[in-house]
């Protein structure tokens, strides 16, 4: 049976709105198309998935496309190429896998069916030819031997409920690594099958992940603000967010030949270049883009498709310089006003600005003025700036606190803890609640312009060990060294506070 094909051999370069970058080419598909997965095949051509409408696309170097039916498969999701030069792609909501013979053409599609409500979604190619997929809704990670049978070949590993394991790729160490993105982790599963968590939790949505250029993961936080992450094979992340715009939603991210990564910015319409240092670039595609899939080809341009423009797009230029070496990664520096520079001990949970869900700190990460720490179970060093392009720095351990910081330059970088928690004073509290009656926070600084502030006192240090306590009767700042000055709000006065002793500000009766 002749499979319909529609060739759109001279297609007409899409009219990129203006704000789009140089060196973005568009390709405009019919009107209503989806696209969302891209890979590219040995040949050199990309094979797109179109979300929606049942069809793969073939499109050459020249941009001009080729369209095949993909009949039973409405929801088209991701692509891989097994060794052969044979393509996958997972069908989504239709929950199935398919696998076709792909050259200038696209032969008969062998269909593996799973489960009703399973929603096959990420797929990727072992190094020893396995064909690796994620069942999102059905927590499954699934292997097939390329070689056999439509229905055949197939090994699941069960993840835990709520997992929703979203992409896979085949990691720097051989093993297969995947995101967890209703549990906020990133796994892997060795050659024989054992199951880690070398990320055990605390992101926010991850989505795609690639190896880079430097030997690590890298991936896309596609909750919050949004991220970009970097993951050595022990599970430290470091997180990258300075230079994407808020509502980001990173997506797709692939390893350009130049070192850097490249990410789809869905909710900013852009591409985000990514040097290996963290420092971020954003490429702007104009209104409605909405990119989601990123493929790196081996003329070293970068392909991408726009989900909700409906077109795909090719990027050649490179602006930037391509990295000369693989050096070990820039310390983060503070911004007055904007982020602050933390380093966690022990557990140390932190949420951003807008983000419902904290995650665990890991190394030393820049975050933004805002967030809100949890260092019950560890200790945080922070740095803040001050003006003069100097910083200053303080611990911070056994509660809950919101840092915040002023730009004026009239308050010199005074850098704020406000104490935060849940704090119970009624009569009748149970044991649990009871344990609730106090709201505490420590810190220390050498000659630093910090200040804790709880319900009803505010205390202003330098080169001072001291704690902050909302209690019912009210807010209790304690001195183990220095001196504090504290300010109390109740009865606008501002006492001194040395070392051993302690100021109460009491509730107004």
């Amino acid at each position: 049976m002749r499979r319909l094909v529609i060739v759109l051999a001279a297609i007409a370069l899409l009219a990129l709105p203006a704000a789009a970058s140089a060196g973005v080419t568009g390709y405009a598909l019919p009107l209503g198309s989806h696209p969302s997965g891209i890979a590219q095949a040995p040949d050199g051509a990309m094979w797109v998935l179109e979300d929606g409408d049942a069809t793969l696309d073939r499109v050459a170097a020249d941009g001009s496309i080729a369209r095949f039916p993909a009949n039973g498969y409405p929801s088209l999701v991701d692509a891989t190429f097994d060794l052969g030069g044979g393509l996958w792609f997972t069908g989504g909501t239709s929950d199935r896998l398919g696998r076709a013979p792909a050259t200038t053409m696209l032969g008969p599609i062998s269909t593996w069916m799973f489960g009703p409500g399973c929603q096959p979604t990420g797929v990727a190619t072992a190094r020893d030819g396995g064909i690796w997929f994620s069942k999102l809704d059905c927590n499954v990670i699934g292997r097939i031997d390329p070689a056999s049978p439509p229905n055949a070949g197939h090994t699941d590993i069960t993840l835990p409920s709520g997992t929703q394991p979203m992409s896979i790729t085949t990691g720097p160490d051989g093993a297969m690594w995947f995101t967890a993105s209703g549990s906020g982790r990133i796994g892997r599963i060795a050659a024989d099958g054992t199951l880690t968590w070398p990320v055990a939790g605390g992101l926010d949505r991850p989505y795609d992940l690639v190896t880079g250029a430097d030997g690590n993961l890298w991936a896309t936080e596609s909750g919050g603000h949004g991220a970009i992450l970097r993951i050595t094979t022990a599970g430290a992340v470091t997180r990258f967010a300075v230079g994407l715009p808020d509502g980001s939603d990173p997506r797709g991210i692939a390893a350009g030949a130049d070192g850097n990564l490249y990410v789809a910015a869905y909710g900013a319409n852009a591409l985000a270049r990514v040097a290996l240092d963290g420092t971020i670039t954003t490429i702007p595609l104009g209104a409605g883009a909405g990119p989601r899939g990123v493929a790196a080809s081996s003329d070293g341009s970068i392909w991408f498709t726009a989900y909700n423009g409906g077109w795909v797009g090719h990027l050649t230029a490179d602006p930037a310089p391509p990295p000369k070496a693989v050096a070990a990664p820039t310390p983060p520096v503070p911004q007055l006003g904007k982020t602050v520079v933390v380093t966690p001990t022990g557990t140390v949970r932190v949420t951003l600005p807008g983000s419902g869900r904290s995650y665990v700190l890991r190394g030393t990460s820049e975050v933004p003025v805002g967030s809100t720490f949890d260092v019950r179970n560890g200790k945080v060093s922070l740095v803040s700036a001050v003006p003069g392009n100097t910083t200053q720095s303080g611990r911070f351990w056994g509660g809950f606190f919101r840092v915040t910081q002023s730009k004026s330059r009239s308050l010199h970088g005074m850098t704020t803890l406000e104490l935060r928690g849940r704090l119970t004073c009624s009569q009748a509290s149970s044991a649990a609640t009871k344990k609730r009656r106090t709201i505490t926070l420590w810190g220390s600084d050498r000659r630093g312009k910090f200040r804790t502030r709880g319900r009803n006192a505010t205390a202003t240090v330098r080169g001072t060990v001291w704690r902050t306590t909302d209690r019912c009767d009210g807010t209790l700042v304690t001195v183990s060294s220095g001196a504090v000055s504290v300010r109390d709000s109740v009865r606008r006065r501002t006492v001194t506070v040395r070392k051993g002793h302690s100021y109460l500000a009491r509730n107004k009766h």
